[in-house]
Formats: C-alpha cells, structure tokens, sequence
C-alpha cells in the first residue's frame, strides 16, 4: 500500500439503491482504507458530486494533496493502483 494512503483524503458518493456502492464500500474496510460516505440523495452531496459530472454511482473521489483522482462504478483495479494495493 502507498505509505501515504492513510493521508488520502476518500469520498464515497452514493445511492442507497446501488449494489455496486455497497461492494465498493466493503473493499475498502477490507482493506483497511478509511472513507467518508456521501448519499447523493441529500442535496449538498448531490451538489457536489455533480461537480464531477459523473453519470453514476459509486463515484469515488481521491484527493491527495493538490491532486484529486476520481474512480467511477466498481473499479477495484484502478483504486489499487491509486492506493497503492498489490
């Protein structure tokens, strides 16, 4: 895992509907990756994620000091490559 990972700052949009944010949402407690959940059913959660203009969900924001990296739908691929996941 990338040393700085537990500095990422993780955001979760998602939709209470959606079984892919729940799989999402368990590889990352699986591994141990410290997350914040947002519903894009409360208004300024949806305000914000709209700003990514994403078509879905989940939509997994990584903010890593200036730089920020978003992940669309389950791509454990791409968020292991990200974090630093072998």
């Amino acid at each position: 895992m990338k040393e700085g990972v537990f500095l990422m700052e993780i955001t979760v949009y998602t939709n209470e509907a959606c079984i892919f944010c729940i799989s999402q949402i368990n590889w990352l407690k699986k591994n141990n990756i410290k997350y914040v959940i947002k519903s894009i059913s409360e208004e300024n959660n949806f305000k914000e994620f709209q700003e990514y203009n994403a078509q879905g969900t989940p939509l997994t924001v990584i903010k890593d000091g200036s730089e920020v990296k978003t992940v669309l739908g389950l791509n454990t691929f791409k968020l292991k490559r990200i974090l630093g996941i072998k």
